[in-house]
């Protein structure tokens, strides 16, 4: 199996997990399990309900909905035990104040304790204006006219901001992986809508008269509909590599300003860019024209301090600062969870091994099977992607190393001793982030076998594995490495069902619907798009129905049956030398072993039921579609027979 060596995760083990025998393990994984299910229920007609039916009423005021969550919560604890530590030591003389640990316990004491007035939104605006030299039209009422699209490539150098009126990002080529390219394209369609109430009291902050915080309002939610209306019609999925040039040229707006003003330099008209959805970009022009230039201005305003108000902490919550840490500077917060609350790591890492091979090699044979009838070519393209897919738990470069290149990372980044300012500090971390995300543009893709990849924002404070498609790389968090969801001694039932199970579902992944087009290399293959285009492969698709939910149906139900298959392969490849644990697993549990199996696996999707948001109904519909029409599954529980289950491979 191919390890990374250079891409840092939050990792967190529990204590327990090395000292707990292999009775005390599957007891204790055992009582968990069954305490959340209510016995009462049928599990052939409720499943959700027979496995899950106590958890929300077992954790009843938790800051957290699931076990994924639960886990980030223990990270949380963790982390601020860390940082009351530093905080402890920070006076030895032995203490570098330029350090990463030093920046991060500023970083936090300044959420904590900064003054209410650095928070305050105004003060954000004046200090983040839309240009040199401007200042936002809502703050004066005699400033220069802004122009719109110099105002978003400027705070899109300084902050990273986008998502406003178009989406910039910097992806790597679909036709050369090896590449970046900045990424233009239609605003997101699926994201949250415009948040009129957050808007009306953040005017209100901004002592905006009342009349005219209404009158705006209206104008702004109309432009609003109006851009995500017109990014619905041309929401095509098209996309394609050209130049500033022939950009220019298609949509006669001058995107070499844009550009050089996002990149900070000049650049030649042939400078490529991966554009997506051209069409609504040529569209967009007509609406910009019919539109009050203080409007546009108003609009962009509005939306940049939307973004910023949701990283705002009021501060004095020691958990919410922490949080925020986790979410603004995760490189060094990782490294100190790695640092402090990690050991003995090696002593994990042959038996996820042998789970992740497990399943990965059901899912070769699944391909080789050819339900899909592939031609050659293209079962070949599936198979090499499968076997390329790479796994990874915790960066194993040396521990001098990497505080070596991790402090090196953060240099540049000022977080001052004294005057505390909230607002200064939060925007300094932006544009920090911003700078790194724009050096890559001179510099190849990186091997993620080799070196360090920052992921995604909204990734950062996950406990959960997720699959990166660019890079063929599954993620694992080893925060998951402890209790509720993993022990080292316990039974094979157990691993294979959580963490089997998750790794298999994130497997599914390198192989759905959207990352089939793409070889293991990252690059857009002809195959690959063979394969998405067949009659096949799209039947399969539709018996699944058009949601937004439909890669996930897709993984779950293939990641149940990878990590099932895989359970009952290590079953039968037991030999005489754990012929003892195998007596020891016989006595822990009178339920057959393949019902624990599955009430094992609906653990990740037990969830409790918060006001205001959805996920409970989410998870327990996901749960109880992976079932459907699952023949193991109708078997283990005695159910009658149930429809043909969707399938995919």
């Amino acid at each position: 199996m191919t390890w990374i060596v250079g891409l840092l995760l939050v990792s967190i083990v529990n204590a327990s997990l090395y000292e707990k025998t292999i009775n005390e393990a599957n007891a204790w994984m055992l009582d968990y399990v069954l305490a959340n299910g209510k016995k009462d229920s049928s599990p052939c007609t409720n499943f959700p309900e027979y496995a899950c039916g106590k958890y929300a009423e077992r954790h009843i005021g938790e800051p957290f909905s699931g076990i994924f969550q639960d886990i980030s919560h223990k990270v949380n604890h963790y982390l601020l035990d860390e940082v009351k530590w530093l905080e402890m030591n920070s006076t030895m003389s032995a203490f570098d104040d330029q350090s990463i640990d030093a920046r991060l316990l500023r970083l936090y004491q300044g959420c904590l304790e900064a003054p209410p007035e650095t928070r305050k939104i105004d003060h954000f605006l004046r200090l983040a204006p839309p240009g040199e030299g401007l200042t936002w039209p809502l703050l004066t009422t005699n400033g220069p006219e802004l122009k719109w699209m110099s105002t978003l490539a400027y705070l899109f150098n300084q902050y990273g901001f986008t998502n406003v009126l178009f989406d910039v990002k910097l992806r790597t080529n679909y036709e050369n992986s090896t590449e970046h390219l900045l990424r233009l394209s239609n605003p997101d369609i699926d994201g949250p809508d415009f948040d009129y109430l957050e808007a009306h009291r953040l005017l209100r902050e901004l002592k905006i008269p009342p009349l005219r915080i209404l009158t705006l309002l209206n104008k702004v939610t109309y432009l609003h509909r109006e851009v995500q209306n017109l990014a619905k019609v041309h929401n095509k999925g098209n996309r394609q590599v050209i130049t500033v040039e022939q950009m220019t040229s298609r949509t006669s707006y001058d995107w070499q300003e844009f550009i050089q003003t996002i990149v900070g330099h000049d650049i030649q008209p042939n400078f490529r860019l991966q554009v997506y959805n051209l069409g609504y970009f040529t569209a967009l022009k007509s609406l910009m024209d019919s539109t009050d230039t203080e409007l546009l201005g108003s609009y962009i305003m509005i939306n940049f301090a939307l973004s910023l108000q949701y990283e705002i902490k009021p501060g004095g919550d020691p958990i919410d600062c922490i949080k925020y840490v986790r979410q603004n500077m995760y490189v060094a917060s990782s490294l100190l969870i790695t640092e402090r609350f990690h050991p003995n790591l090696p002593m994990l890492l042959p038996k996820i091994e042998i789970i992740f091979e497990g399943v990965r090699q059901q899912l070769l044979l699944k391909i080789e099977h050819n339900r899909l009838r592939l031609t050659a070519g293209q079962k070949d393209m599936a198979l090499r992607k499968v076997r390329a897919t790479m796994l990874n738990i915790s960066n194993m470069l040396n521990r001098t190393e990497l505080r070596e290149f991790f402090n090196k990372y953060y240099e540049g980044l000022e977080i001052p001793m004294d005057d505390q300012d909230f607002a200064r500090e939060h925007l300094n971390l932006l544009h920090f982030t911003a700078g790194k995300t724009l050096k890559q543009l001179n510099e190849l893709s990186v091997d993620p076998k080799k070196y360090f990849i920052l992921p995604e924002p909204d990734t950062f404070s996950s406990s959960g594995p997720y699959y990166l498609g660019p890079e063929n790389v599954i993620v694992l968090p080893v925060d998951l490495l402890q209790e509720p969801f993993f022990l080292l001694n316990s039974h094979g039932v157990f691993t294979y069902s959580s963490l089997g199970f998750v790794l298999a579902r994130e497997l599914m992944h390198a192989i759905d619907k959207d990352n089939i087009l793409y070889d293991s290399e990252g690059n857009v293959n002809e195959f690959g798009i063979e394969i998405a285009e067949s009659r096949r492969f799209k039947k399969s698709l539709k018996c699944l129905g058009k949601t937004k939910f439909t890669n996930d149906r897709l993984a779950d139900i293939g990641g149940l049956y990878l990590a099932y298959s895989a359970y009952l392969e290590s079953v039968k490849s037991t030999t005489s030398e754990n012929s003892d644990r195998n007596q020891v697993a016989k006595n822990f549990t009178s339920l057959p072993l393949r019902q624990v199996f599955f009430l094992n696996v609906a653990q990740s999707f037990c969830t409790s039921d918060f006001p205001k948001i959805d996920r409970h109904v989410v998870e327990k519909w996901r749960l109880g579609q992976m079932l459907i029409g699952s023949s193991p599954f109708h078997r283990t529980f005695e159910c009658p027979p149930k429809d043909v289950q969707c399938k995919l491979w």
